[in-house]
């Protein structure tokens, strides 16, 4: 298995490899066979794997935006290949539901219909427009009437996708030593050394991060607790935590956010967000219903795909607040499954009308500055940003 040696901050750069095939190195070739036996031409097959179908297992065509690397067949996203090879799918159509609201109360009120037919909390998205996923082989099975396959694509996959070259990688985090340094900020950690070097003369042991977390030193026992986190749940329970923080906070990520407030989703709908890459303060222009294009994504929750946001216990210090003032939940592209927020889309409203007024909230509710969000102060101040990369 070839080894990821990638840096976070690779995925910035224009030149960025993406080779690296993760946990699930496939070799093509075996696709391209299996799709050349089944009738297909060498264009074909080309547009095929640029679209993200690969073959399993000799018969089985698994559409890599959602399918995942298994072995069922669903009809939709992992399908046998002589079904495959027809021009009259199984399924045809997504089955969201698709609604155009002629005024804000309108919405609500579609909303408020749709969540007493389903059996799980409803979550939303709103976009100014609607962004159709764009391959040569699109899949019948989701596509939405009248907007296509959207594309749910979280910002990291959406860079690798542009680089066209077919390839899917295993998100690279930041390093446990640049999260470190994020993480520690709210800590003098002169003071910190200074506890420590009075706990040994006391007799203490120290020379582990469990010993620390064990001292009788309130200050260094918090300490000990935080460098624990970090180094045992870096991989685990901290990873979605972490990469939800780089999504809030203007960085690449493969989590896609969604919200439990409607107010929320209607003011990213209704307008453009504007960030200062030099103060990070954000501004917003109100657009209205973008010449009525603007739209509400409602999602169905599946909390075993999706993670509201929570405060783990090692940022208890800092409580972000652009996560809680959005009310996020997260849902995550994966690997073999990038555009996979797309399989709970409930339905879909356009804001058909011209006049809506302004919303509950403001750009400075759900973007708090730095002097009010001492994660976004320690970001700024602690993370050593290469000059290629604008944030926030």
């Amino acid at each position: 298995m070839k080894r990821n040696s990638r840096s976070y901050w690779d995925y910035y750069q224009a030149d960025c490899s993406w080779e690296f095939q993760g946990f699930y190195p496939l070799d093509h070739r075996v696709s391209e066979d299996a799709f050349a036996a089944a009738g297909f031409s060498d264009t074909q097959i080309a547009d095929l794997l640029d679209s993200g179908y690969i073959v399993l297992n000799g018969d089985l065509v698994i559409d890599r935006y959602y399918g995942g690397l298994l072995s069922s067949i669903d009809s939709r996203s992992r399908v046998k290949l002589s079904h495959f090879r027809t021009s009259d799918p199984l399924y045809k159509q997504h089955p969201a539901r698709v609604y155009r609201a002629s005024s804000l109360a309108d919405a609500f009120a579609c909303v408020e219909e749709w969540q007493s037919r389903s059996g799980r909390r409803l979550l939303f998205r709103g976009q100014s427009r609607n962004y159709p996923l764009e391959r040569k082989r699109p899949n019948p099975a989701y596509a939405i009437e009248g907007y296509g396959e959207v594309s749910l694509l979280p910002s990291l996959w959406r860079r690798m996708i542009k680089a066209g070259r077919g390839m899917r990688e295993e998100f690279t985090n930041l390093s446990q030593y640049e999260w470190s340094e994020i993480l520690y900020a709210p800590y003098d950690l002169d003071e910190i050394r200074r506890r420590e070097a009075a706990a040994i003369d006391r007799g203490e042991w120290m020379h582990s991060a469990q010993d620390m977390e064990d001292s009788d030193d309130p200050m260094l026992s918090e300490f000990g607790r935080l460098r624990l986190d970090l180094s045992m749940g870096f991989t685990y329970d901290l990873a979605v935590p972490l990469q939800t923080l780089l999504q809030h906070y203007g960085l690449l990520s493969p989590l896609l956010d969604l919200t439990t407030d409607l107010d929320v989703a209607l003011f990213f709908a209704t307008h453009k967000l504007f960030t200062d890459p030099e103060t990070g303060h954000s501004t917003a222009s109100f657009l209205g219903t973008n010449a009525r294009q603007s739209l509400l994504y409602v999602f169905r929750e599946d909390v075993q795909e999706m993670s509201e946001h929570e405060h783990h216990r090692a940022l208890e210090r800092f409580k972000p607040q652009r996560p809680l003032r959005q009310s996020c939940v997260v849902s995550p592209g994966g690997l073999d499954a990038l555009n996979l927020p797309l399989e709970y889309v409930f339905g879909v409203i356009n804001l058909d009308c011209d006049d809506v007024p302004i919303g509950k909230y403001a750009v400075g509710d759900l973007f708090p500055n730095a002097s009010q969000d001492g994660f976004l102060a320690a970001l700024k101040t602690k993370l050593r940003f290469p000059n290629y990369v604008t944030t926030f």
